[in-house]
């Protein structure tokens, strides 16, 4: 006996969720400088998942209300697109808008930087590590 499609979507929605949590707590932010945005969509995608689960049993609801049901699925559905895409603000943990808050040749900089140093997490521990990383970068360079 194995497990039905719907415990299936209910179980991979929950590991989809509480991943991207994880990843929106910075429990990961190694996540961040290979895939940028990538785990933040797993939060909407994990909901719609675990909404879907519930489809076998919604077709036996009354034609409003199911049609409300996939209303859902469907907003859902393009939230996850859209957060794959492009990730609003208010997702992403706040280390990250610290460090995508520069322009983009320091952004570039910071890159390099955490590919050739493996202790980097220092740096976006508060915006005023972020800021002092920065000058350091900044003087290097010169």
């Amino acid at each position: 006996m194995g497990l039905s499609q719907s415990s299936l979507a209910f179980l991979a929605g929950l590991g989809f969720a509480v991943m991207g949590i994880a990843a929106r707590a910075g429990v990961w932010k190694e996540w961040y400088w290979s895939s940028r945005r990538g785990p933040l969509s797993w939060i909407p995608l994990g909901r719609l998942l675990v909404l879907a689960s519930f489809s076998a049993g919604a077709v036996a609801l009354p034609a409003e209300i199911f049609g409300l049901f996939q209303g859902a699925l469907v907003r859902l559905g393009l939230v996850s697109v859209v957060g794959a895409v492009r990730t609003p603000a208010a997702l992403r943990p706040l280390w990250v808008r610290w460090v995508e808050g520069y322009p983009s040749d320091v952004y570039r900089m910071m890159c390099r930087a955490v590919r050739a140093d493996a202790d980097w997490k220092p740096h976006v521990s508060s915006q005023a590590a972020v800021d002092a990383w920065v000058q350091a970068l900044r003087q290097e360079k010169q």
